[in-house]
């Protein structure tokens, strides 16, 4: 075994307290830096907010030209051919259905598609997505 003299005990002791209480002392060395350099920043510069703000109305105007202005322009665009629809017009469902408007109740809300010799079928107007060229049905 070992033999450690006075010597060594005392470095050993000494080494051991250092390790042990050292992250305490760098800890409060640093939360000292921090509140000096908080403290020696004084007030915020000037224009600061401001910059922010306009940084939110870039975004906004961004936001409303390239989703909502789109979003809005087709939404027309389709609001225009439902309102066009007419009897005898080939459509296609967004279900994949094709078929010829037989019928177009008062209600507005619904149409009568023909998909077939005697089938008939009534669905929302909202459902047809597009309006196909003449004879399209009798090419299929």
């Amino acid at each position: 075994m070992l033999q450690v003299g006075a010597c060594g005990k005392r470095f050993f002791r000494k080494w051991l307290f250092t390790l042990y209480f050292s992250p305490l002392c760098i800890k409060g060395n640093i939360m000292n830096i921090i509140s000096v350099a908080h403290a020696a920043e004084g007030a915020p510069a000037p224009g600061g907010d401001m910059s922010m703000l306009i940084i939110l109305v870039v975004c906004m105007v961004a936001v409303y030209f390239f989703v909502m202005r789109p979003n809005n322009k087709k939404r027309k665009e389709m609001q225009n051919l439902l309102d066009g629809l007419a009897v005898g017009d080939e459509v296609l469902t967004n279900g994949g259905i094709a078929g010829k408007v037989v019928k177009l109740p008062e209600n507005k809300e619904y149409v009568m598609v023909g998909v077939g010799k005697d089938v008939v079928l009534q669905m929302r107007r909202n459902y047809i997505v597009a309006v196909l060229p003449k004879g399209t049905l009798e090419s299929i």
